[in-house]
């Protein structure tokens, strides 16, 4: 199998998009998806953080493929390792941003941190469900039903008064 493949079968097996991992990524769908029809092939460092993107790891990724051979397995393995910090560095700095401008986000965050794997789910699912409902909208979020400012003090969370 090769690599463009592989990176290919990951990424549907993780059930994402092109463009979610592109998204992850910082770079463009088109851009990715020259990667998955093996028009380009990605340096290592390339492929660490094609790798953080879809959660996986070295085997994962290059497993059943000719990419690492003997002779460059140790270098490989540090670029690749170099690519997935690189990732991670710019996942948390966009993390960051989200908590900077969203105050309760991080109240959000450190609940959901505290679940195990069901609760997150469960989580995840109430969360999507509280988006469908107009009230809780952002548009609708900051008016009653007359059509007047409801006061919260900026949070979220808060009864409305």
């Amino acid at each position: 199998m090769i690599l463009a493949e592989r990176i290919k079968k990951v990424r549907e097996k993780k059930g994402m998009t092109q463009k979610e991992v592109a998204s992850l990524m910082g770079i463009s769908q088109q851009a990715y998806s020259q990667y998955e029809s093996g028009k380009r092939e990605p340096k290592p460092e390339t492929l660490g953080r094609i790798a953080m993107a879809l959660g996986s790891g070295l085997n994962e990724i290059t497993e059943d493929t000719d990419v690492i051979t003997d002779e460059n397995m140790s270098a490989y393995i540090y670029s690749f390792t170099q690519g997935k910090f690189e990732q991670c560095i710019m996942e948390y700095a966009a993390f960051d941003k989200v908590l900077a401008q969203e105050p309760s986000a991080e109240k959000l965050w450190s609940a959901f941190l505290k679940l195990n794997e069901v609760g997150k789910a469960i989580a995840a699912e109430r969360v999507q469900e509280l988006t469908e409902i107009s009230k809780y909208q952002k548009e609708q979020a900051d008016l009653n039903k007359k059509g007047k400012w409801i006061e919260t003090d900026g949070d979220p969370f808060a009864d409305p008064k």
